[in-house]
């Protein structure tokens, strides 16, 4: 953040190393630095030339428990115009900024950790279902199509037990990282569980479901996952189960439920296959609905 600077938004951009000029000296040492004459002072830098400073310059770390988080800077354009009691309250100013940067840090992690899968960093289960519920509603009130992909690692247990967990978890934060580069923004990936994931598509109907889980089971199928010295080369690949909303789901509990049981069908036939659930037949007339909640009997 810049203020009193005129047109010198470009200042922004600017970095710093560790030890380079006054501002990186502060970092480097933990401590401030009070230059009283700038102009009689080689250390200072003047923004590296972009910036001439004339007058005194104070330079104070933003520290929280020996960790140095940032910098802040003062200048005034007077040769030593910062008395010992203002530099004493800047650093309290200091030190109560870098507290609530800490701070901030802290709710942002905890804030993650409560919608972020660990390994991944994918969206979590909990926070998918939120999703879930928010986009379906949305599909309903609009009349808008909502698919979803369950996919599964195929094998991913003899991978396990072959080369190791550390291995398997390369595999899942990299399969992470595949399946979000290769969707659209507004669609969402998570971790289901162990080597599921799950792919929410707002406004994507059972063609266009089935069209992105080939294009993923394909991008997988020939993706260079992890290279194991004196091992031969290990394909991955995956098996995808699609439903969608309206073509096959009228309640929200189906959109899961019918997925899975698409994946369990693709797995059956062979895995690295993408299978969709079976489109609704439905009732033509009020007679046809009554036939189908009406039980047979059998004496």
């Amino acid at each position: 953040a810049l203020y009193g600077f005129e047109e010198s938004d470009h200042l922004l951009d600017m970095a710093f190393r560790v030890g380079e000029g006054v501002t990186g000296e502060a970092v480097l040492n933990g401590d401030p630095v009070y230059i009283k004459d700038t102009t009689k002072e080689d250390r200072f830098l003047h923004y590296k030339g972009e910036k001439i400073i004339e007058g005194s310059f104070l330079s104070i770390p933003l520290v929280f428990k020996k960790d140095t988080l940032g910098v802040i800077n003062f200048h005034r354009p007077h040769v030593d115009a910062f008395s010992g009691e203002e530099v004493r309250l800047l650093n309290l100013v200091a030190n109560q900024i870098a507290l609530a940067i800490e701070n901030a840090k802290l709710y942002t992690k905890a804030r993650d950790l409560s919608v972020k899968d660990e390994l991944t960093q994918l969206y979590n289960r909990r926070h998918f279902q939120t999703v879930l519920q928010i986009e379906w509603k949305r599909a309903i009130r609009f009349h808008r199509s909502l698919s979803l992909l369950m996919i599964d690692v195929d094998f991913f247990k003899k991978y396990n037990d072959t080369y190791g967990h550390l291995q398997g978890d390369k595999v899942l934060r990299e399969m992470g990282n595949v399946l979000k580069r290769n969707v659209r923004e507004i669609d969402t990936v998570a971790r289901f569980g162990g080597e599921e994931f799950i792919v929410l598509l707002p406004d994507t109907d059972k063609k266009g479901a089935i069209a992105v889980g080939e294009k993923l089971r394909r991008i997988v199928e020939t993706h260079r996952f992890i290279d194991i010295p004196s091992q031969p080369l290990v394909q991955i690949t995956i098996s995808v189960g699609v439903s969608s909303y309206p073509d096959d789901v009228r309640e929200l509990d189906d959109m899961i439920d019918h997925a899975d049981i698409a994946l369990y069908d693709a797995k059956d036939a062979g895995r690295n296959r993408v299978i969709c659930y079976p489109q609704l037949s439905l009732p033509t007339s009020l007679d046809a609905v009554r036939s189908m909640k009406r039980p047979n009997l059998v004496s």
